[in-house]
């Protein structure tokens, strides 16, 4: 999971929820990375690496892309 700000769901849950959604994720084995975000999604046919902003890379079977919208 990628979260581009440095704490998840930012606007939505701030503080503490924030960092209750982080923690239950990695307890369920989900590798959270916050304060990084998609710069290319690569492959053939279908995306089989993701690179992001800090230049790593992450195979990939499955991409979900989530947006927000700001009003």
């Amino acid at each position: 999971m990628l979260e581009s700000d440095s704490t998840l769901l930012p606007r939505i849950f701030r503080g503490f929820l924030g960092q209750y959604l982080h923690d239950l994720h990695r307890t369920h084995e989900v590798d959270v990375r916050t304060g990084v975000s998609v710069a290319a999604l690569e492959g053939h046919t279908f995306v089989e690496v993701v690179k992001l902003s800090d230049g790593t890379l992450l195979a990939a079977d499955v991409v979900v892309v989530g947006l927000s919208v700001r009003l």
